[in-house]
């Protein structure tokens, strides 16, 4: 998770298979997604989200997850997605939730 608190802004990377539990070094876990994305809820200071994804996809169980969650965050933060190599499936699903791609 990388913050700017001169732009009130941070980047959440979502990269390889999306999944149940936590992210790996190429992979991104639902739980671990979740989690980050509760704190920046809980944080004023934060205004936005620059969602960096590179994925194939994965479950969709995990992705529909955290989809829900950006629809939660949506309401208090603007979320701006930025599609890499690879945003496909549950990525591509994912980016769905942002106020741009």
């Amino acid at each position: 998770l990388f913050q700017s608190s001169e732009i009130g802004a941070v980047v959440v990377k979502v990269g390889g298979e999306i999944h149940s539990g936590e992210s790996t070094y190429d992979s991104t876990g639902a739980e671990s997604i979740l989690r980050e994305l509760r704190e920046i809820d809980e944080d004023p200071n934060i205004k936005g989200i620059l969602l960096e994804i590179n994925s194939p996809g994965g479950t969709v169980a995990a992705s529909q997850e955290i989809f829900n969650e950006l629809l939660h965050l949506k309401k208090s933060k603007k979320i701006v997605v930025s599609m890499k190599d690879v945003a496909a499936s549950g990525g591509y699903y994912i980016a769905a939730a942002s106020d741009y791609i």
